[in-house]
């Protein structure tokens, strides 16, 4: 089938910008293929991704700068290429719920580096060359699979075998899935490079002579004496470590929407370390409001004030840097008349002239639901309102999340309902991403209302 349109880097289907030197910022429009639910289920396994959100007529990628060595620029020993040949297949099996088109996509090379020992994935999506109107096969996921490959083997002899394996690869017509290979591999690995053939001819090896034996002797002896000197300078060495934090830095960047702020952590340990923890605190007018070591802090307000984040990190050698504070003005930028609106509320009724703040309030009966999409919440949900009633009650309400159309949070809380006065309410949920979020009271028997929400998540 002719090739009638190609996606470009600054085109009408993707952009991608950089923020500062530590991350990208990867927007993609939203087209007949690549959807808000494909993109939003492409993100689930992107685990180096820094942030992910949609916009209405695109979804933004927010990826870190990976500082390390890419793949086909690795070099190493038979056994460390097996390694990295297993790690990028494990890496590559996990796309494979994603249609063939964006699998082929995230399995390019250049999207992967080694970093502290471990091989990962950038995060970034590139659809600059995507054809749309052809269907992939699964001849081209072999055929990429086996260019990488045979690149990582390179002129190694001794991977013969794997070498053969990749090499037909593109022809075999057996393999569909990423999973066989993985397999495939696994069996080469055992009856190739480890057969107990070797271990055994190694083994029946004895030393006849006196001299012989002398020297194994002096050997083992000079390794047990080196071993010692190693050791005792490695715990001089470590007892003089908690000094050494001059080149640990904790430093942050921070990222404005219309409606949010998101810290984007842009620490830095000292060579020959890499960060191992932190510890984040979030202040709105010198009141607390979040105290975690999450990756990435990203804060939903609608209104305005003065914030305070501080970060702290530690290095593998559990150290602690010293506190990077910033302090900033947040105004959230809406049309919206009133917070009820501020919320892009897809089912929901309204009270006009009974409110806490604002021309009117959410109101709730036995039928009423309350649905909120495109929200994608995940980690520490906390919602925060004020309730109140036309008589002093019990009220059951109920949350429900959704992913994708399926339910995956419940939660139910029985709290109490003033008539005269708003009631401040706080709830916290554990929740995994949710695209959709709906609120009710089922046992009602009277109106309910509901006025200044705020939706708020810590991942």
């Amino acid at each position: 089938m002719r090739r009638q349109k190609s996606v470009n880097l600054s085109g009408d289907y993707q952009r991608i910008s950089k923020l500062d030197r530590h991350y990208f910022k990867n927007e993609i429009y939203f087209t007949r293929e690549l959807t808000p639910e494909l993109l939003s289920m492409t993100r689930m396994h992107l685990p180096n991704l820094s942030d992910f959100y949609l916009e209405e007529d695109r979804a933004v990628f927010i990826s870190p700068i990976l500082e390390g060595v890419t793949l086909l620029q690795l070099e190493g020993s038979s056994s460390e290429k097996v390694e990295l040949i297993n790690s990028y297949l494990n890496i590559v099996r996990e796309f494979e719920p994603l249609p063939l088109f964006m699998q082929l996509n995230l399995m390019r090379p250049e999207n992967f580096y080694m970093v502290h020992g471990e091989l990962k994935h950038r995060g970034i999506l590139i659809v600059e060359d995507v054809d749309f109107d052809y269907l992939p096969s699964p001849s081209q996921m072999r055929r990429n699979i086996s260019k990488v490959m045979l690149e990582i083997i390179g002129k190694d002899v001794s991977l013969f075998n794997f070498k053969n394996y990749f090499r037909n690869l593109p022809n075999n017509t057996s393999i569909q899935h990423v999973e066989q290979i993985v397999q495939d591999v696994t069996d080469i690995y055992i009856n190739d490079l480890f057969v107990e053939k070797k271990f055994q001819a190694e083994e029946t090896k004895v030393v006849t002579s006196a001299w012989g034996y002398i020297n194994v002797k002096f050997v083992v002896l000079a390794f047990a004496f080196l071993f010692f000197i190693g050791s005792a300078f490695f715990a001089f060495y470590k007892s003089l470590s908690f000094r050494e934090t001059q080149g640990l830095h904790a430093s942050f960047v921070i990222e404005k929407r219309d409606s949010s702020f998101l810290l984007l952590d842009t620490s830095f340990a000292p060579t020959g370390t890499f960060l191992m923890g932190k510890k984040w605190s979030l202040y709105k007018d010198n009141k607390l409001l979040y105290e975690g070591d999450s990756e990435i802090l990203n804060y939903t307000s609608t209104e305005s004030g003065t914030f305070r984040a501080v970060l702290q990190v530690q290095d593998s050698k559990e150290n602690w840097s010293a506190p990077y504070t910033q302090t900033f003005q947040f105004v959230p930028h809406t049309v919206a008349r009133d917070d009820i609106e501020y919320y892009a509320w897809s089912q929901a009724e309204y009270k006009e002239g009974v409110s806490k703040s604002g021309p009117k309030s959410l109101l709730f009966e036995a039928d009423s639901v309350a649905h909120l999409e495109a929200i994608y919440l995940e980690g520490s949900v906390s919602l925060h309102f004020f309730v109140r009633s036309d008589s002093n009650r019990q009220e059951k309400i109920r949350f429900e999340g959704f992913n994708s159309g399926s339910r995956v949070v419940l939660r139910e809380e029985n709290i109490y309902v003033p008539q005269t006065g708003w009631k401040e309410i706080s709830i916290e949920i554990d929740s995994p991403l949710i695209d959709s979020l709906k609120i009710s009271f089922p046992m009602t028997n009277s109106p309910v209302y509901i006025d200044e929400l705020q939706i708020n998540s810590m991942s």
